[in-house]
């Protein structure tokens, strides 16, 4: 009987990501396995402390930014 379900549980395994907006606890896992340095050890500080949500990552672009703006007189 339980091995009725293994083809389906296979074709799970071979689906993508969902294309779009992964939230809450999913969008924080992603993030932190392709991020490894962008959140804390625990999740709860993200993009090193500067963002204050918990498993918060901002685009690479938007931190970049803001560097450039306090750099500027």
């Amino acid at each position: 009987m339980g091995n009725a379900r293994l083809p389906i549980d296979q074709e799970a395994s071979t689906l993508p990501l969902p294309i779009g907006r992964p939230c809450g606890a999913t969008r924080a896992a992603i993030l932190t396995l392709d991020h490894p340095g962008a959140s804390g050890a625990s999740g709860a500080s993200g993009a090193s402390g500067a963002s204050g949500a918990s498993g918060a990552w901002e685009r690479p672009e938007a931190a970049d930014r803001r560097r450039v703006k306090r750099m500027l007189p």
